[in-house]
């Protein structure tokens, strides 16, 4: 299941692209894996994720998910300030149907946020992880291998464009 459908969800891109580059992208090429639900606040980023990814189910909240639905992965890519209470609210409310959270970064604003949630994540039995950093992925180790080795020439000018800004700031 996959919990809001933006760009790191995967709605922007080509399901075959590989690398993936979104969790949606990542989900659908590993071959024995399927995004069977969705949920997004906005009906139409739900459905057409769920027409691009194949997923059966569509909700516009974590409310009106089917109580007999469970899900091996939730993964939950909304803004950085609903992660906790949607989170919490999984663990509270969906015990023994989901097998394990994948939350997107930062998983809380704060660490006693944290530290609420892996304690409901114990006590529930559901192990929760956060997705690791781009600066991971094999493409970013090809560029930095060719820097390093100088086959990129002498660097005088870098331009860089990132969608989400360099840092998350909650107020």
């Amino acid at each position: 299941m996959i919990i809001g459908c933006g760009n790191i969800a995967g709605q922007c891109g080509d399901p075959a692209t590989t690398p993936p580059s979104s969790h949606g992208q990542a989900i659908v090429q590993h071959g024995e894996l399927k995004i069977s639900s969705c949920v997004d606040t906005d009906p139409v980023a739900a459905t057409d994720f769920a027409r691009k990814y194949g997923a059966d189910h569509v909700f516009n909240t974590i409310e009106e998910i089917d109580k007999g639905l469970s899900f091996d992965l939730a993964v939950v890519c909304t803004p950085d300030d609903t992660h906790f209470d949607i989170v919490s609210s999984l663990l509270k409310t969906r015990p023994g149907t989901i097998g394990s959270i994948l939350v997107e970064k930062p998983v809380c604003r704060s660490t006693r946020e944290l530290e609420i949630l892996l304690a409901l994540g114990r006590d529930k039995n559901i192990p929760i992880f956060i997705n690791m950093s781009r600066r991971f992925h094999p493409l970013y180790h090809q560029l930095k291998q060719a820097i390093e080795n100088e086959q990129t020439g002498q660097l005088e000018r870098a331009d860089i464009f990132y969608y989400g800004g360099w840092l998350h700031r909650c107020f």
